[in-house]
């Protein structure tokens, strides 16, 4: 009956519905030999239906949805989607990784720099930060 339980919830059933859509359409794409962004488009949505289900579990359940085995809600089931949610936006390829080719590959914009893609590793500049005292010595 809470309104912002409410929202959470319908905001997550309609991202999952547009998420499933966008799934058709790129298995529509494959089918015909046209592979698009639509895949990247449909794994980042993915991750965002994670997200929302997560925040939608954790207000209707509150605190008790950190709990796990028999003690928490529908036996611990809600704290391990709540654990579980990070790798959602890491497997299939990075959040990060998804919104650059649907910016390259959609949105026509130019790819980011990569000064270093012609050098070896090891020649690769690191970020080194201050050294502790007494490195030198080691």
């Amino acid at each position: 009956n809470h309104p912002l339980v409410r929202q959470a919830v319908v905001k997550v059933l309609t991202t999952a519905r547009a998420a499933e859509w966008m799934a058709r359409r790129a298995k529509a794409a494959r089918a015909l030999g046209r592979p698009g962004p639509e895949g990247s488009l449909v794994k980042l949505a993915a991750s965002n239906v994670a997200r929302g289900a997560a925040q939608a579990h954790a207000m209707i359940s509150s605190a008790e949805a950190m709990l796990a085995g028999n003690d928490g809600p529908r036996e611990g089931l809600i704290a391990e989607v709540l654990l579980s949610v990070p790798a959602v936006s890491i497997a299939g390829g990075t959040d990060e990784i998804q919104r650059n080719i649907i910016a390259e590959r959609v949105l026509g914009l130019p790819r980011e720099p990569q000064p270093d893609v012609e050098r070896p590793f090891r020649d690769v500049p690191k970020n080194v930060g201050p050294r502790p005292k007494g490195a030198d010595t080691a």
